[in-house]
């Protein structure tokens, strides 16, 4: 290496200062792209979903798209603040011309580096926390709920120049070394931010697999998301000062979540049509149990075969006791087989969902959106005029979405008030016995009724704002209203607006649609299909007890 460098300096036609703004600028540019553009491929392409923190969460379009404006503007600056700061970094001993140290130097320098940077940024990052800085500086860079690697660089100026770049360059200013060395550290450094931002947690990574030592991305995603805790690039100051104590509370419930969920697939692999791996071959897509956890068939609803067989012991029982045995055990074999057949069927309308996306559903282009200061009587009336089930609820105030208004929570809470006035309802009952009631007076009834039960904001938290994009699958958005037990999911612009609603009657019409593609593989013959390649040496035994009977 210190003869190419040797060369490099021989050939660089420029002066020094040019050489160290150049480099410096070609080199953490090209590590900042590439980590991050790896990391948002990998998320555009719906890859690795099983190592995403927050699954189907993406940030908005319209922050990506302004963070990556903002990062390209940083980009055109930074060669004028390099060119700027040479004198700076020569004065503090940076070497350039020299030769190029042994890995010694490369090793022990940038580990310095690393904990000067960690201790500065740790109490550089935990101040801005501080209510006094937060709302003007901090709370842009954490506008990203769901960070990307793009966004690690996406923070308020003065952020940017303290925590940032000054957390990180003060270790090489305090301690200087080779600009190679530098170089080298830079490109580390920027991993590490990028991988930290990144959403997703690989256990092949390096920094996962040092999560023992620094905050690595769950930790990180984590602060985006809860916006407290893991303030540092190692966990030594969280621990010092019990800053991780939320998140250790926060992961420990998660696992224990997982082993609850764990011991019920298990019990569900148990139940006749819980959707398991096909007894023939591994499947190695990963994929969630079928929409609502209903058995596999229940969604193409195919005719199920019926054999006399299965049916004589039922309606005529037979007096020999030595055949319903036989046919009640080849009955059984004929289920299973049936059964295997259609968790196949269900394994095909996972991957069409797979392979579509949110915007190819015919979506109602119109959203009755309610506001948490209307009252349940306006909310009742605006329901009906538009023939909806539900609506999304805004809050002006703090400009976000509170949750879904559901037609038949405004009807429970009218049901129990309705109970709660039974000297009302049975004068009401007299007039509709007399013929002096009609269906106007019965819905003015209901709505007074509305205005004394609990507020919009109140019932909408019931369901909670669960979004997802036109550019989400629809595995993706089936999975989100499996796991929640949802019945609809917003779908949200660039800004985060509602545009329109997903259902699960859409999810199952489309499947409707599209069911020619599902049953193609039915078209194969049972070879192809691997169907009736087991021995069935118990037939052969059966016919003999028929013959000999």
């Amino acid at each position: 290496m210190g003869q190419v460098w040797s060369k490099t300096l021989k050939a660089w036609p420029y002066s020094e200062r040019a050489l160290f703004t150049c480099f410096s600028w070609v080199i953490t540019t090209s590590a900042f792209y590439g980590f991050s553009g790896y990391y948002e491929l990998i998320r555009a392409k719906g890859w690795f979903e099983r190592y995403k923190i927050q699954p189907h969460k993406d940030p908005p379009p319209g922050l990506v798209r302004q963070c990556l404006i903002e990062g390209l503007i940083k980009t055109a600056l930074e060669p004028f603040l390099l060119y700027l700061g040479y004198n700076g970094w020569r004065k503090r001993g940076l070497k350039i011309s020299e030769p190029v140290p042994g890995l010694r130097e490369f090793i022990l320098k940038p580990i310095l580096w690393f904990i000067v940077c960690d201790f500065f940024f740790y109490f550089a990052h935990r101040l801005l926390h501080h209510k006094w800085f937060y709302g003007i500086i901090h709370k842009k860079h954490h506008q990203f709920k769901t960070p990307i690697g793009f966004s690690a660089q996406y923070a308020h100026p003065i952020e940017k120049a303290i925590a940032n770049d000054g957390s990180t360059i003060i270790g090489p200013l305090l301690f200087p070394s080779h600009i190679t060395v530098l170089w080298f550290y830079l490109v580390i450094r920027i991993w590490e931010t990028t991988n930290a931002h990144s959403g997703y947690d690989f256990p092949w990574s390096p920094w996962s697999r040092m999560g023992w030592a620094f905050n690595a991305a769950e930790r990180h995603d984590y602060h985006h998301s809860h916006n407290m805790g893991c303030y540092g690039l190692f966990r030594f100051w969280d621990w010092l000062l019990g800053t991780d104590e939320d998140f250790l509370k926060w992961r420990a419930g998660q696992q224990e979540q997982e082993k609850l969920k764990s011991s019920e697939n298990q019990l569900s692999t148990k139940q006749p049509h819980a959707l398991i791996q096909t007894h023939h071959k591994p499947s190695t897509l990963h994929r969630p149990p079928p929409l609502n956890a209903q058995p596999a068939h229940s969604i193409l609803k195919p005719t199920q075969p019926t054999s006399p067989a299965t049916e004589r012991p039922d309606s005529e029982p037979d007096t020999s006791p030595s055949i319903t045995p036989i046919v009640r055990h080849a009955a059984s074999q004929l289920r299973e087989l049936q059964e295997e057949n259609f968790q196949g069927s269900n394994e095909l309308i996972w991957q069409l969902l797979s392979r579509h996306r949110v915007r190819e559903l015919p979506l109602p282009d119109k959203v009755v959106e309610l506001d948490t200061r209307s009252s349940t009587h306006d909310a009742f009336r605006a329901l009906l005029s538009a023939n909806l089930l539900s609506a999304p609820v805004w809050d002006e105030e703090r400009k976000v979405y509170t949750g879904f208004l559901e037609l038949r929570d405004l009807l429970a809470s009218a049901v129990r008030w309705h109970d709660e006035k039974l000297d009302e309802v049975r004068k009401r009952n007299q007039k509709k016995e007399e013929g002096n009631s009609d269906c106007l007076e019965d819905a003015s009834f209901l709505t007074g009724v509305l205005k004394q039960e609990p507020s919009v904001a109140e019932l909408s938290q019931r369901h909670p704002f669960a979004p997802v994009q036109m550019t989400s699958t629809l595995a993706q958005v089936a999975e989100l209203l499996r796991h929640n037990r949802y019945h609809r999911v917003p779908v949200v612009d660039g800004d985060g607006r509602c545009i329109s609603v997903v259902s699960q009657s859409a999810i199952l019409a489309f499947i409707n649609t599209k069911k020619k593609d599902v049953m193609k593989e039915l078209e194969q013959t049972l070879g192809q299909i691997n169907l009736g390649k087991k021995e069935v040496l118990s037939v052969i035994f059966y016919c003999k007890h028929f013959v000999l009977l």
